[in-house]
């Protein structure tokens, strides 16, 4: 779902609330029904005119967590026999190689899994 999609469903029950006040003011003729469609109108390019600020808060975050890692390349630092250390963006996670084959360290792999806090890993190329 798009952040414009998201906006739009959070002023969705504000327009209609309000539609409603302004149709319930202009039957009872407290205001004109011109000036009602003028508010409506204003509030609606009021909403669009926010909606640059609003966006960032509209937006998906980055995925997180080992699966966010998956397709990724890292180095290894402690040999896979199958179990071991890699290291990807500084920091340090453990890693299984997936056939459970032997990987020496520092060759470059490929993550394809996870298992828990596990790396399921692959040589990359």
């Amino acid at each position: 779902m798009t952040p414009l999609t998201r906006y739009i469903l959070v002023q969705t029950p504000g327009w209609l609330c309000l539609a409603l006040l302004l149709w319930w003011a202009a039957y009872n003729d407290w205001i004109a029904a011109w000036t009602a469609a003028l508010i409506m109108a204003g509030w609606i390019l009021k909403d669009a005119a926010l909606y640059p600020l609003c966006k960032p808060g509209f937006e998906t975050g980055p995925a997180i967590g080992p699966g966010a890692l998956v397709g990724r390349q890292a180095k290894v630092i402690t040999a896979l026999t199958p179990e071991g250390q890699i290291r990807l963006n500084g920091e340090f996670w453990n890693a299984r190689s997936h056939d459970n084959e032997t990987i020496s360290p520092g060759q470059r792999i490929r993550i394809t899994g996870t298992d828990g806090l596990t790396l399921i890993v692959e040589p990359a190329g």
